[in-house]
């Protein structure tokens, strides 16, 4: 039952840990941009399917173009530490939203509304960020040196607590690697 399921994800231990599951698994299919309205299209559509009907007004009242705008920007600063809390107004809000028709038989096609499927086409902004870039210029073996010299951009999530960064593939340097400690 997905209302159990949203219910569920407001606990602590359990938002934490399938929150991390969930990102890493849109940033492994290059998602984590747009996760909140990913998640939220994914859950609509599962509510639809379920025979659950989803108030839009509801919904899209929890996610004005304002907080939709602050999501991707806290998600492009801060990206799995910000995941989280975004995960939990994406549970609150769809509990809001969701009705039980009496029938049982959902009221709404099984698309994504109008709006959720324009924020998940939007473009983010890219974030130059200074802070989440390094740059290695200098190695003792030559043969390392090869492999590991380049530009690193952060790449949206952490290892114990630390930033991961990948290699930036260039012409000179072709081989993407990860880089964290």
């Amino acid at each position: 039952n997905l209302q159990k399921e949203l219910k569920a994800l407001l606990s602590a231990p359990v938002l934490e840990q399938r929150g991390r599951i969930l990102w890493r698994s849109l940033v492994a299919q290059g998602s984590h941009a747009r996760a909140v309205p990913v998640v939220l299209a994914c859950f609509f559509l599962r509510a639809a399917q379920s025979g659950v009907h989803v108030n839009e007004e509801v919904l899209r009242s929890f996610w004005p173009q304002t907080r939709r705008m602050d999501a991707d920007q806290e998600l492009a600063q801060d990206s799995e530490k910000a995941f989280l809390p975004l995960l939990r107004l994406i549970s609150e809000s769809m509990l809001a939203a969701m009705e039980v028709d009496k029938e049982g038989v959902a009221t709404v096609a099984a698309r994504v509304p109008e709006w959720l499927a324009q924020w998940m086409a939007e473009k983010p902004e890219p974030q130059e960020d200074d802070a989440k870039r390094l740059r290695v210029t200098k190695c003792s073996d030559p043969a390392v040196a090869a492999l590991l010299c380049g530009s690193y951009k952060y790449a949206g999530y952490q290892n114990h607590g630390k930033a991961v960064y990948l290699k930036e593939v260039s012409e000179e340097s072709p081989e993407a690697f990860y880089l964290y400690f």
